[in-house]
């Protein structure tokens, strides 16, 4: 498999856009080109490819500018780019943000496509101005990392000719995040909404919560709800909580700061409600969560 320093790309498309080819980037046996970073590191210029591709984000935050559209990519966003997008990467503030990446032929989803038949309905996927954008819980993360090493391991262990692993992977991610019946919600939203996110994703806006969020917002409150659960499926106070707590979860992990400081400093007023919210997220008290060193928020084999 060829790295990164051995890919070929072109110039010529509009505004200098880079053009990469698959040919460039996989072997003449391969169906897919797999890479798990460590950290992605600064920016990435605009590119576009003859190829599918899937990207996840597994920790940090990052910014997608695909298509002419600005995104803020929290950990668990899936990006489902299609060959035709433009698109590049920003990184958001001196965290590290960790991610997987996996290029696909063209030849190869779209064989797959005829083979999940028309109830798969793959224009869902092609025919948006967007491509799809999707969110997963830390378990799917996990389990889709751990699919993802597994994949690697069985072609470090085949022949050339065996495209038996990624196939088996390209339709696990197909049918387990795409397929029309189990598919997540779609968080291709206009752009201001995640303008607005990516401004209220920092501690201090998440302790002012949702009046802060509305007051930012540059449309009414019941707008901005219709919106979020239309794009999110969740509604403003929903999410706000959701990332107080990862930010008490990172917290918790990280120090040795009271429990109901913490609780307090991200945001919420009621110490038996954050215990409470905390323990259906997580599925144990923040007490059992410090002790227990949980890494939910960061794969363990990253």
């Amino acid at each position: 498999m060829k790295s990164m320093e051995d890919d070929l790309v072109t110039r010529g498309a509009p505004m200098s856009v880079l053009t990469l080819h698959a040919q460039h980037i996989m072997e003449p046996y391969e169906d897919a080109r797999f890479a798990l970073p460590p950290k992605f590191r600064y920016w990435s210029i605009p590119h576009t490819h003859d190829f599918y591709e899937i990207f996840l984000v597994a920790a940090g935050t990052v910014t997608h500018i695909v298509n002419n559209v600005k995104q803020a990519l929290p950990a668990g966003t899936m990006v489902f780019v299609r060959p035709h997008d433009v698109h590049s990467f920003e990184k958001n503030g001196n965290g590290d943000m960790c991610y997987m990446n996996v290029n696909f032929r063209a030849s190869t989803v779209l064989h797959a496509f005829d083979y999940l038949g028309s109830g798969f309905k793959p224009e869902r996927l092609s025919e948006p101005a967007l491509p799809p954008v999707l969110s997963v819980s830390p378990e799917e993360i996990e389990h889709t990392l751990g699919l993802y090493k597994r994949t690697v391991s069985l072609l470090a262990g085949s022949t050339s000719a065996d495209t038996t692993p990624v196939r088996a992977f390209l339709m696990e991610m197909l049918l387990r995040y795409f397929y029309p019946q189990t598919q997540r919600t779609d968080m291709a939203g206009p752009g201001w909404l995640f303008e607005l996110l990516e401004e209220m994703d920092g501690e201090i806006s998440l302790a002012e919560g949702l009046a802060k969020m509305q007051r930012r917002s540059p449309v009414s409150p019941e707008h901005l709800c219709r919106t979020m659960k239309k794009h999110l499926g969740k509604s403003p106070t929903e999410w706000i909580n959701e990332r107080r707590l990862r930010a008490a979860a990172f917290r918790l992990r990280a120090g040795t700061d009271d429990i109901a400081a913490i609780c307090y400093d991200v945001g919420f007023n009621s110490l038996s409600y954050f215990y409470t919210l905390f323990c259906k997220q997580y599925g144990m008290s923040p007490s059992v969560y410090r002790r227990s060193g949980q890494r939910n928020e960061q794969p363990k084999w990253l």
